[in-house]
């Protein structure tokens, strides 16, 4: 029988303890903390660890140190602890669980080297970690070969649960995030063409940009651009500049959560405050960190401290009440992993690192934080995901709006066959493009050409526009557009219109 959504009426004479039992048996309010911790007073649905006793160790891995100590580290770390407590003071037996954590530092090789101490030299039999995918990718190999459940919170990349039957995870991965997320941003904000911008030495960022577009594709959104930077780099202005020229509906932005601030202020002070940045996870620390920028930020992620799930408001009030500010998702998602962690053994009533798995892989339709939880067969969440908006610096529920302003126009790519060179016959040379294209409907007209010369190179782009309030008949119009470049030197040449590219020399 579980017993990990209710809790035993029971009445202990004993002198230090005192546990009162509600009248309907289902909830328990916990007065009972362990030495070392605060009193928790707030309702919550306490797994209970009646068949063990004494201390149950968990390994935990996360950033205490390095780039995303702030970001990520101590928010998992506070929901790590806020959950410990109030699971070990609601305990009605002895068994009380504690956490031998390890320092991943921000690495691969932070992490690796703490799966390999806590499963080789602490004999864990569950470890709440990695933090970040890269880590996941390496060490859930290990903990698969060693039989120990590994639950890490905040990685997203496709696959990752995959590698072994002992791992598992609680944020919700790209490929199951991305699709939802695409088709209500979609709907509640308009856009047809957008550009992303993604950290192309990252897994994460790979993983995000590539699942982003097949589902803005499957949406039937064009993408204009795809930009990319290095992690590290401290300027990527060039980089928006190019968005920028394209006016997009939105920019989508995939990184990881230390370096979006400064996307964010970058990105803002060249692309339209109109345009809107849709970023996948974004939380309140970077919210706050990116101050007035951050304003109209779009996201869709796994928890808000508004929603309407079981027990979420008396975490929020918990966790304030225990840190002095609001938890962001990584606070609520380490949370709920200890919860469930401490349900499955619950459910196992045992330690043993092969039951536990088995108690995890069963666990369906719970009611958490995040809201009805399961797992599927490879190990990864099943819940619903939320949209978000930043308003007033706040992540807020994204109710939607009116989309785009209908007078605004959408601006495209001209759709171009053939690019030819004609020269005038003066000194120096005058170079002429004849640009052979086409129109896609009745209203489609020609909106601007722009032009930049790097080098020998020259880049062209032109543009169409089209009334977004209006019907078109699909009516294609063949069209020849003449770019004039100028008169040029003697030399090698070459010119890039829309992406087609034509070579010529001038004698």
């Amino acid at each position: 029988m579980n017993i990990d959504r209710f809790t035993k009426c029971a009445s202990l004479l004993a002198s230090a303890v005192l546990i009162v039992a509600l009248s309907a048996c289902d909830t328990l309010i916990s007065f009972l903390p362990d030495a070392d911790d605060e009193i928790v007073s707030h309702e919550s649905p306490v797994p209970q660890l009646l068949g063990l006793s004494g201390e149950i160790q968990i390994g935990v891995v996360v950033s205490e140190t390095g780039a995303f100590a702030d970001s990520s580290g101590t928010p998992l770390i506070q929901g790590f602890e806020l959950a410990r407590k109030e699971i070990n003071a609601g305990q009605i037996g002895d068994a009380r669980i504690t956490f031998i954590t390890e320092d991943d530092q921000g690495t691969v090789e932070g992490a690796v080297a703490a799966f390999d101490k806590l499963i080789l030299q602490d004999k864990v039999s569950a470890i709440l970690g990695p933090t970040h995918s890269r880590q996941a990718r390496a060490v859930f190999p290990t903990s698969q070969e060693n039989k120990v459940v590994a639950l890490t919170v905040i990685s997203t990349a496709s696959g990752l649960s995959a590698i072994g039957d002992y791992n598992f995870r609680i944020n919700l991965p790209n490929d199951v995030l991305y699709p939802s997320g695409v088709s209500a941003t979609k709907e509640r904000i308009g856009y047809r063409q957008v550009a992303t911008i993604y950290d192309a030495s990252d897994l994460y960022g790979l993983d995000s940009d590539a699942r982003l577009q097949e589902a803005l594709r499957d949406n039937g959104v064009k993408i204009l651009s795809s930009q990319t930077f290095q992690t590290g780099d401290p300027d990527i202005s060039k980089q928006f500049e190019v968005i920028a020229k394209l006016n997009p509906d939105a920019v989508f932005v995939s990184a990881l959560n230390a370096y979006v601030p400064q996307i964010i202020i970058q990105g803002r002070a060249l692309v339209a405050e109109s345009v809107p940045f849709i970023i996948p996870h974004i939380t309140l620390t970077e919210v706050q960190t990116a101050r007035a920028a951050a304003e109209g930020v779009v996201t869709f992620t796994g928890w808000s401290e508004h929603a309407d799930t079981p027990n979420n408001s008396a975490f929020v009030e918990a966790y304030r009440s225990a840190y002095g500010s609001a938890p962001t998702i990584w606070a609520a998602q380490s949370y709920t992993a200890a919860y469930l962690l401490a349900s499955a053994i619950a459910d196992a009533q045992s330690t043993d690192s092969t039951a536990i798995r088995d108690a995890m892989a069963s666990i369906e339709n719970r009611d958490t934080i995040l809201g009805n939880f399961s797992f599927d067969h490879n190990g990864d969440p099943v819940y619903d995901p939320l949209v978000l908006i930043v308003e007033n610096g706040q992540l807020e529920i994204f109710e939607g709006d009116d989309g785009i302003d209908a007078t605004t126009p959408f601006i495209e790519d001209l759709h171009i066959n053939e690019v030819t060179l004609a020269v005038a016959e003066s000194f120096p040379p005058q170079v002429f493009l004849h640009v052979d294209g086409y129109l896609p409907d009745s209203c489609t007209e020609i909106h601007q050409t722009t032009e930049r010369r790097e080098g020998n190179t020259f880049y062209i782009q032109i543009t169409t526009k089209r009334p977004r309030d209006l019907a078109c008949a699909t009516v294609i119009t063949e069209i020849q557009h003449v770019v004039g470049l100028g008169a040029f030197d003697p030399g090698m040449y070459r010119a890039i219109v829309n992406g087609v590219s034509l070579d010529f020399e001038i004698p």
